[in-house]
């Protein structure tokens, strides 16, 4: 239900908070892509919270312009922060899928 997504997207912000260290914004990434980026570490954080991950190879990824950004594909769910997530993954199979949606 919508607001048990709701409380496992606030639940994964308050552990992102706790976890992720104060960056300086690069101009290396769009203040837009920043914030994508922050959103998708927050997700992989509630997922593996509420055991929704299984080790490696699982992805989640977001649009972004022409293509998304994804979980890098060699990395725990736990570990993620805004920095790991990649323009395209390490999986060819999970850049085809993730490609389509």
């Amino acid at each position: 239900s919508g607001t048990a997504l709701f409380g496992a997207f606030a639940l994964g912000v308050a552990i992102a908070t706790r976890t992720f260290p104060k960056r300086k914004v690069t101009k290396r990434h769009s203040s837009t892509e920043n914030e994508l980026r922050f959103d998708l570490a927050v997700a992989h954080k509630a997922c593996n919270y509420f055991k929704m991950d299984e080790l490696v190879w699982n992805h989640i990824s977001a649009r972004f312009g022409d293509g998304w950004l994804i979980t890098p594909g060699r990395q725990m769910w736990d570990t993620i922060t805004p920095s790991d997530i990649v323009a395209a993954s390490d999986n060819c199979t999970a850049d085809i899928i993730h490609s389509a949606v």
